[in-house]
């Protein structure tokens, strides 16, 4: 058993550095492990470390939404801060000590978008933002979720890129900015909160149509190399 897994750890990692060295916008969609080595393989560390830490994160969405919601707003932000330093170390962990997985892959950018949707909801419901950003999020990330199911059904992999990455920085600090409104408003800057968060949402719908166009290149070269391997 011990030396099956050792294999199956060694053709994933080997998969990574050839994708890797690529250096392609094939590695947005890197293929997955064999259906020999796969279950075993994700099976065996479903619960390392950055897995973990992920499911943590999961977990303090719901803390989050009753502190918010019974008014305890700095213990909330407070949550959500512990929420985001599990976000940093698990990244790091997973690369550092190669323990990316494709649980973590499909999970880790899960738990974020709902830890950031739960927060908008919250913020809905007690005044601070209008329906419609959460509406049109909301929107947004149902397609991403099912669109990434899809992919990974058919032996592909969604990687976050910059322009996801840098919208759901100016996402995450528009909200930040919403546990302010008083100061904000006393500033003479009472919307400001509002405007930086669309401005997040408009980034995010961009990544949704950059995702979209790499997923089909992905999957048009894949139908060519099998063609091409049929006629061989």
């Amino acid at each position: 058993m011990e030396s099956m897994l050792k294999e199956a750890r060694a053709l994933v990692r080997a998969k990574n550095a050839c994708a890797l060295a690529s250096g392609s916008w094939r590695t947005a969609f890197m293929p997955t492990a064999s259906n020999e080595t796969k279950d075993l393989y994700d099976r065996k560390i479903i619960f390392n470390v950055p897995n973990v830490l992920t499911m943590l994160r999961l977990v303090l969405v719901p803390v989050f939404a009753v502190l918010f919601l019974k008014g305890h707003r700095i213990a909330a932000l407070a949550v959500y801060a512990v929420a985001s330093l599990t976000d940093v170390a698990d990244g790091y962990i997973a690369r550092r000590w190669h323990m990316i997985t494709d649980f973590g892959k499909l999970m880790d950018p899960l738990a974020d978008k709902l830890m950031v949707i739960v927060m908008m909801v919250c913020m809905v419901y007690t005044g601070v933002l209008p329906l419609s950003c959460v509406v049109v999020l909301l929107c947004k990330e149902l397609l991403m979720v099912l669109g990434g199911v899809l992919m990974l059904k058919r032996g592909l992999v969604v990687y976050a890129k910059w322009i996801g990455k840098l919208a759901q920085l100016v996402i995450v600090t528009g909200l930040i900015l919403c546990f302010f409104t008083e100061p904000l408003e006393r500033a003479g800057a009472g919307g400001l909160h509002v405007t930086v968060l669309w401005i997040g949402i408009g980034l995010a719908l961009a990544a949704l149509c950059y995702y979209a166009v790499l997923a089909f290149r992905a999957l048009k070269d894949r139908e060519k190399n099998a063609a091409q391997g049929r006629n061989a």
